[in-house]
């Protein structure tokens, strides 16, 4: 018999402070007892034994990028579970400050679609200021096609597995576009959205100011693409 609800994400320990990171949320999320599904990028043969010392945690390893990554832990997510809980092993404040709220919060709907956790203007302060010029934009254009002004990048969020049938459709590579993807076929199979206010902190960017740029640039290419794909997704 399936779970009600299943943890689906990907890590990649680089230094000391995400460790410290990955870790502490990992202990938070584990306290949920829900299956727990990562797919790992790279870390350390020492730091995935960390990892996978979590009573809940299944952890998965693939070489082949982020995208691979991200469908390999939906589709073994969407094995143990109807519904998925989609986020980040780096959300520490996330996880601890809002966690069992957006679980309670999506277990009273009988008619359950995406819940989409929104950042308040003091999260999102605490931003780099190109990645929240950079996220309005993507704001813009899913705001209008979905047809609510909100927060539609925050990060995580909880959506049917049934969407993850839809990857076997995704061409290409186009890592975070996942999201958008999931986004357009959700909107397009009339699927409600709701929306719950949440506290969370960015991480800290460890990567130089002009590569977060660029990375933040990639990302940016991957959701149009995702978008875009999304409009195209054939239903049986």
């Amino acid at each position: 018999m399936k779970e009600k609800l299943a943890i689906t994400s990907v890590s990649l320990i680089r230094n000391s402070e995400e460790r410290e990171v990955v870790l502490a949320t990992l202990t938070e999320l584990n306290k949920f007892n829900l299956p727990i599904i990562i797919v790992d990028g790279g870390s350390s043969r020492t730091d995935k034994k960390r990892i996978s010392s979590f009573s809940n945690v299944k952890l998965l390893e693939v070489n082949k990028g982020l995208t691979h990554q991200l469908i390999l832990s939906h589709r073994k997510a969407a094995k143990q579970a109807d519904f998925l809980f989609y986020l980040h092993t780096d959300k520490l404040s996330f996880v601890k400050n809002n966690c069992q709220k957006i679980i309670e919060y999506y277990d009273q709907f009988k008619n359950k679609g995406m819940l989409i956790p929104v950042r308040s203007e003091e999260s999102l302060n605490t931003y780099p200021f190109f990645q929240r010029k950079q996220e309005e934009f993507l704001n813009f254009f899913m705001s209008d096609y979905i047809g609510t002004v909100s927060d539609y990048y925050a990060g995580p969020k909880i959506y049917p597995a049934k969407l993850v049938n839809y990857l076997d459709q995704l061409k290409g590579d186009i890592g975070w576009g996942i999201e958008a993807y999931f986004y357009v076929i959700a909107k397009r199979l009339h699927f409600p959205f709701n929306f719950i206010d949440c506290q969370m902190v960015a991480p800290k960017e460890i990567e130089s100011e002009e590569k977060a740029k660029l990375y933040r640039l990639q990302i940016t290419s991957w959701q149009i693409d995702g978008f875009l794909q999304g409009l195209k997704v054939e239903f049986s």
